[in-house]
């Protein structure tokens, strides 16, 4: 049996009452197995160390039972964990041949582990018969993103797949300092993911209008198409508040692309500088905020 990847089910389930720490162990566990069952009272890493490093060779064993996987599948699982998410270049990065890997991903997709995020990007188009495509766009490809759908393998594929070899050392404290020195940006990626959901709900959206916007030049966290125009988010999972600075770059980031934005809206775990907080047509959704996920 595994562990419920939904966030509003997962929380009501294990009766957390601390949103920062709710989301960091759904991070970690949804998806996981009914075995490892956790306890949200110790800290984040100690229920890692406890509930997944030391069941390392079980949790493997039912991973292999659950989902079959082949030895590409669990490379190409490697890649988008940690080195390139967009879709041909991860295959290209699998360094087998295209049909291959494009059979590799679909069996992955198939299998319900990833999903496909289009890209919002508009292509280049020449205005002119004659008009030359600039030449910093000439074999520039658009890329679909890939995404896990299961927040366990995600975290495994991660931290504790390529680092195999750190277990027969048994020694855990150099792979928990790893976990500790990457974890932040792991949970703000599964932040992103629940800001967008935020956003989804409290606007009463649909789940392809919500996702998150990248080109040739810039990456946004957020872009929802909403009913009033686009509202265009940076979401920062940090110890520190959230500065004009970032609203400053999120603005500059839709210039450069041309993004057309009705409001801009800030994610933070750590609340806002005073500056912000005194501009009222900015959207500033704190971790209290969250609590919109459980209606």
């Amino acid at each position: 049996m595994i562990i419920s990847c939904n966030f509003k089910s997962f929380y009501k389930e294990f009766n957390f009452n601390d949103m920062q720490i709710a989301i960091e162990f759904y991070s970690i566990f949804s998806g996981a197995f009914s075995f490892c069952e956790f306890d949200a009272k110790y800290s984040i890493f100690e229920e890692i160390n406890r509930t997944v490093l030391k069941k390392y060779y079980l949790i493997s064993k039912q991973i292999d039972e659950q989902f079959n996987l082949s030895l590409d599948e669990k490379n190409l699982l490697d890649i988008i964990a940690n080195r390139e998410k967009r879709e041909f270049s991860s295959l290209k990065k699998s360094k087998i041949n295209h049909f291959r890997a494009k059979s590799t991903l679909n069996k992955l997709i198939a299998k319900d582990i990833l999903k496909i995020e289009l890209s919002r990007e508009r292509p280049v188009v020449k205005t002119f018969k004659k008009q030359k495509v600039k030449k910093e766009f000439r074999g520039y490809k658009i890329e679909n993103r890939l995404k896990f759908k299961n927040n366990f393998l995600k975290f495994y594929f991660t931290f504790i797949y390529k680092n195999e070899d750190i277990f027969n050392t048994k020694d855990n404290e150099v792979l928990l300092e790893l976990i500790r020195d990457g974890f932040d940006k792991y949970i703000s990626e599964i932040f992103e993911d629940l800001s967008q959901d935020l956003i989804r709900v409290g606007f009463d959206l649909k789940s392809a209008e919500v996702g998150s916007y990248w080109d040739k030049h810039v990456e946004i966290d957020l872009f929802a198409e909403g009913k009033n125009g686009n509202i265009i988010g940076e979401c920062k999972w940090k110890n520190t508040k959230i500065c004009k600075n970032i609203l400053n770059s999120l603005k500059k980031k839709c210039k450069i692309s041309n993004i057309e934005v009705w409001k801009y809206a800030l994610f933070s775990k750590s609340g806002f500088s005073k500056e912000l907080l005194k501009d009222k047509e900015i959207l500033l959704i704190d971790l209290n905020s969250f609590k919109g996920l459980l209606k």
